[in-house]
Parts: C-alpha cells; structure tokens; sequence
C-alpha cells in the first residue's frame, strides 16, 4: 500500500481528531528513534500501533475464553453446574474477602471480592432479559427464555474475574482442589512443575497488554514477538492443539512480515 500524503490541513485534522497530548506520545517516539521525524512518521507509527492492537486483540480474545472455559469446567466438576451458587464456592469467596488477620497484622486487607462481581453480571443479564421479556409480551410473541443461567453469567465475566481466581487468596479454596487441572499442559510445554504463581504472573501480564490492545495505547515498548509467543504459550497450557489455529489465523506475523524494517522494541 503506498504511503499516505499528508497536508497541512490533514495534519492539522488528524492533531485534532487524535488529541495533542495523545500523538505528542508517538511525536516524541519517533523523534527519539530519528531527530528529524515529522509529525507524518508519528502518525504512521500511529497506524502501526491500531493494527498491532487490532492484531494481538484476536490471539488475546481466544486465551480470554479458553481460561473462562477451563476454569469453569474445573468448578462445575468440584462445585456442582450452578456453582455460582454453590455454598461450599461461595464460603471460599468469603474467607479471600475476608481472610484471618496474621500474627503481627497492623492493618487488615481486605480480599477481592468474586460474589460482588457475579452479583453485578447476573443483574446486568437479568434486566437485559426483563427487557426481551417485556417486549415479547407486548408483541404477543412467545418468550424463548425465563430465566438468568450459570452460562449467562459466566459469559458475562471478564478476564480479571479469571484470573484473580488464579491469586494467592485462592490457592487452598480454589487452586489445590480444583483449579489446577485446568492446565493439563504445563509441565509438557514449559519443563517444570506446576505452579500457580507463574501461570498467575503470565495471565496477569498478558490481561495487561490485552488492556492496552483493546484500548489502543502505544505498544511500541514491548517486545511483541514476545508477547505473542507468551499467548500461544499460556493457551497450549490448557489446549496443546488450540495453537497452531490461533497461529494460523492471527493477523500479527502479517504485520511483522509487511514491516520487518520496522524494530519490535522501540
């Protein structure tokens, strides 16, 4: 694709549309990796930087759901299908929240609270049906669904739900009884011993960039090749078969291919 010409007046436009403060963060990028760049060589990082992020947002969303997924099915199996519900689940959201004050404890931590996070979805998912339903009502048509399910609300939780499940606070109530087989893989693709805290790490490390991926922020600090061979890594822990599709499918080797001139690490 040719490059873009850039004019006086679409410079002033795109200043504008993007914010000063926000291009002066890829103006002094670029600035730093060449003293004579122009505001055209900040807006063509910019460029790079939303289809980077549009590229990495597809691997991430495949490990988003394969953890949901896996963990799920780790609670269904130890907690019953509603263990959302469930009191032994729900005793062990209570203890994290709330955990015994230690020996020597000056100032007492509050835990993350989960029940406070399901309670939010399954009412968001709950009003949205309360809608449908009303609807379908008023248009005499047949009410396919009644009620809010664990599904609905399981679907409706996001990445840190997961992997905050995967923290410290969880390790005896969740992680030992149940949570740990949901990486089947791990020792095969990594050589060494299963481990809550590294598999924690790297989830919270990859929420992180997913984070700056779905909301655009420069991402020309990271070393990208890196990062995407840490996803398909983290998803080969629960699916060893899962990653040459996510491979196959990813927009990033493209970009990297079409840009090779341009560094990883800036």
């Amino acid at each position: 694709m040719p490059a873009f010409q850039y004019t006086p007046v679409t410079l002033v436009a795109m200043e504008t549309t993007i914010a000063a403060a926000r291009l002066k963060t890829y103006i002094d990028q670029s600035v730093q990796k060449d003293p004579a760049a122009t505001k055209d060589d900040a807006l063509d990082l910019y460029v790079w930087n939303l289809q980077v992020s549009a590229a990495f947002q597809g691997p991430l969303h495949l490990l988003e759901v394969a953890l949901r997924n896996a963990l799920h099915e780790q609670l269904s199996h130890h907690f019953g299908t509603d263990w959302i519900d469930d009191p032994g689940f729900i005793h062990v959201c209570i203890l994290a929240q709330f955990p015994p004050p230690q020996v020597g404890q000056k100032t007492y931590k509050w835990g993350p609270d989960l029940l406070k996070s399901i309670h939010k979805v399954r009412t968001r998912v709950a009003e949205s049906l309360g809608v449908k339903i009303a609807m379908a009502l008023k248009k005499n048509a047949p009410i396919m669904k009644k009620s809010v399910t664990v599904n609905d609300v399981v679907a409706g939780l996001d990445f840190g739900f997961w992997t905050t499940m995967l923290g410290s606070h969880f390790d005896q109530g969740l992680w030992r009884p149940a949570l740990y087989r949901a990486f089947p893989n791990y020792t095969k693709a990594t050589g060494r011993s299963l481990s809550r805290k590294r598999i924690s790490e790297r989830l919270n490390s990859l929420r992180n960039l997913r984070n700056r991926a779905m909301h655009y922020e420069p991402l020309f600090k990271r070393n990208l090749v890196a990062d995407f061979q840490s996803i398909g890594e983290a998803i080969s822990w629960m699916h060893d078969d899962v990653r040459p599709w996510v491979d196959h499918h990813s927009r990033w080797p493209l970009i990297q291919a079409a840009q090779a001139n341009r560094p990883e690490t800036f």
